[in-house]
């Protein structure tokens, strides 16, 4: 017998499950949390969904949420900038950003507010965040933009010379903030003739998005750019190019185009430049575009000689962009032209990563094997390159040499 009372209780516990917060507030603070629920009762207006902020709960919360706005409280953050810098990575980029803290400082609320976040001083009045929760538009009509939109962080990945694994180390990375790190990727390959990364990232039947010249003649918006891409998993793409009838020079135009215009739909933009970057113009691009540059090396002289060239050009340019170097064995050590402290007093510098050769990465990049789901060695290097990307700490990412043996053996 149809029971209507049953059959209310139901339909009224599955609309909870469907509810869907339009905010969510990560808090540390009892008195924030309190504050910012009771300012939106008073006001009528929807309470955020609240949460004990963690690193691990924002990037468990922010993804599936569908949220338009996640409020911060770091009002006991020692460094707020540092902070937001790793949080933002996880946080989906079109996802407004409201920052609570103590820091009373000019710089401060300018670098948040140049990267597209909004800062509030605590204690603030109840009008001034309720201005704020309206703006976004939250609860009331079209939103207001009270600051610079958030763009993705490009990091450029540049060979010193071809064959050194630039392409490799560029789709694992991305593989490793993807899937380990919740960060939506998008991998760009600036190779138009041919190219590795769709093997690389496991990807069968791949085709580059072919242009021809009326492509330079039309406008390229987000939906445009959008339709260029290939979606390898949920939170990473792949932009690859190629063209019968276009210059190499206009290729990289309308690339850069595409990127600007996907800027503002992921966490990172990866750019792999797979060979060595030789004009004096290409590295002023890179050095003025990228947040973060990788060089990729091994152990040959003239790689060696190629990857100090480029970090003079870099340092003769006063780049402020994050740089990190990868050395990359892609031989064994009998064949290595130059020891590690050769390497090192080269340089003037020691390479923040060092990848181990490993004679079965050629037969499992034959196969089409995922390489993240195998047990090499250069995955955890891989990790902490992606560590390094991210401002996290590499305390606790080292294995111990038993482990490392059995891993390999296994």
């Amino acid at each position: 017998m149809f029971d209507l009372v049953d059959a209310i209780k139901v339909q009224s516990n599955d609309t909870k499950n469907e509810v869907k917060y339009d905010s969510i507030l990560f808090y540390k603070s009892k008195e924030c949390r309190g504050f910012i629920e009771e300012a939106c009762k008073f006001e009528g207006l929807t309470v955020p969904k609240s949460i004990a902020i963690s690193e691990k709960n924002i990037q468990t919360n922010t993804r599936d949420s569908k949220a338009s706005l996640i409020i911060l409280d770091l009002t006991s953050s020692e460094s707020i900038p540092e902070e937001v810098e790793r949080i933002g990575n996880v946080i989906p980029i079109n996802t407004d950003v409201v920052v609570i803290g103590k820091e009373d400082s000019y710089q401060t609320s300018r670098q948040l507010k140049l990267k597209g976040f909004h800062y509030i001083l605590w204690p603030f009045p109840r009008e001034e965040f309720i201005e704020i929760y309206q703006q976004l538009g939250l609860d009331t009509g079209p939103k207001t933009v009270i600051a610079t939109s958030r763009k993705a962080k490009t990091i450029s990945v540049i060979g010193a010379k071809g064959g050194v694994g630039s392409s490799f180390i560029s789709s694992q990375l991305a593989r490793s903030l993807s899937e380990q790190h919740s960060s939506s990727c998008i991998i760009s390959d600036n190779n138009f003739l041919g190219g590795d990364v769709d093997i690389f990232m496991g990807l069968e039947s791949f085709e580059k998005a072919k242009l021809n010249s009326s492509d330079m003649m039309n406008d390229i918006d987000s939906t445009y750019a959008m339709s260029m891409v290939k979606k390898v998993n949920e939170l990473l793409s792949i932009l690859s190019i190629q063209s019968d009838i276009l210059p190499d020079s206009d290729m990289s135009e309308i690339l850069n185009t595409l990127i600007y215009s996907l800027s503002d739909q992921y966490n990172f933009v990866i750019r792999d430049f797979s060979s060595s970057i030789k004009s004096m113009t290409n590295i002023e691009y890179v050095e003025k575009s990228s947040d973060v540059i990788i060089i990729v090396t091994d152990r040959s002289v003239s790689c060696i000689r190629e990857t100090k060239k480029i970090i003079n050009a870099l340092d003769e340019r006063q780049s402020l962009s994050r740089r990190m170097i990868v050395l990359n064995n892609t031989r064994p050590e009998k064949s290595a032209n130059a020891s590690m402290q050769e390497v090192n007093s080269f340089l003037g510098t020691s390479p923040d990563i060092v990848c181990g050769y490993d004679s079965k990465l050629s037969q499992e990049i034959l196969i089409g094997r995922k390489f993240s789901e195998q047990k090499f060695a250069i995955n955890r290097e891989i990790e902490k390159l992606a560590l390094l990307v991210l401002g996290k700490s590499l305390k606790g990412s080292k294995k111990s040499f038993v482990k490392k043996w059995i891993n390999k053996g296994a």
